[in-house]
């Protein structure tokens, strides 16, 4: 006897610009369970900025997503701040809180120190970005060698 299949995710709904009661309704239809974060991000207050995780991203239903709502407190736009040498989830959680969406990409590193630590950013620290805009982070991650097959350990018979 087999069952209909029953998906085990679906997309987060893009609700950045719509006004957090909207967008409430929205993300519930959705199936997801809905956190409201005050976030002093300039704009129109109560309108969602980001949401955690992203729009698109693949989430089981049933799980929260969080919406980032701005107060309307300040100007539209702010300075981009210098998150390079932070910890991934350190910026991520600080550019999030100013109503940015965050990307990553990973970038191969030798250093050791450099494992899940930004190592570049773009938009580029001082540039003027507005909530919701999207601010890409590479993010080091170590593989303990230049890239070149480690052959010592292979046996030799």
């Amino acid at each position: 006897m087999s069952r209909p299949p029953n998906p085990a995710t679906a997309a987060v709904p893009n609700v950045v610009g719509q006004n957090a009661d909207d967008a409430e309704r929205q993300l519930k239809a959705a199936g997801f369970v809905v956190q409201r974060s005050d976030v002093d991000a300039g704009g129109n207050q109560d309108d969602v900025v980001a949401t955690n995780p992203p729009a698109g991203t693949q989430a089981a239903p049933g799980s929260t997503v969080t919406m980032q709502v701005t107060t309307g407190d300040g100007s539209s736009s702010l300075d981009m701040p210098d998150v390079t040498g932070e910890k991934v989830r350190d910026a991520q959680r600080r550019l999030e809180q100013k109503g940015l969406v965050v990307a990553t990409q990973p970038r191969p590193t030798n250093d050791k120190s450099d494992d899940g630590r930004v190592l570049d950013q773009s938009p580029s620290a001082g540039n003027r970005v507005s909530p919701g805009d999207q601010v890409t982070l590479l993010v080091g991650e170590y593989g303990g060698s230049s890239g070149t097959p480690d052959t010592s350990a292979t046996p030799s018979n």
